[in-house]
């Protein structure tokens, strides 16, 4: 407020009361509407094999961050052109 920035200040109270407006009516649907259809479809073998395929990627990741991090840092320095 120092500053006299007053319409940024105003801007900020209107985005503030506009998301918690949205925020509350999710919750409200969340919890006092009844669902329509399940959210849980099982597991079909397409999302089953999608599941499967990225495990081993993120058990990698997840021991030896180093070796995507670089691989992916190069992958960028050759994209933009940087050698080195």
């Amino acid at each position: 407020m120092e500053a006299q920035l007053y319409d940024l200040a105003i801007i900020g109270v209107k985005n503030g009361v506009l998301a918690a407006f949205y925020y509350l009516r999710i919750i409200k649907i969340m919890y006092f509407y009844e669902l329509v259809h399940p959210l849980d479809k099982g597991l079909t073998r397409n999302l089953r094999t999608i599941i499967y395929g990225a495990m081993p990627l993120v058990i990698i990741f997840f021991l030896a961050p180093s070796t995507l991090v670089s691989s992916v840092t190069n992958a960028a320095k050759s994209l933009i052109g940087v050698n080195g």
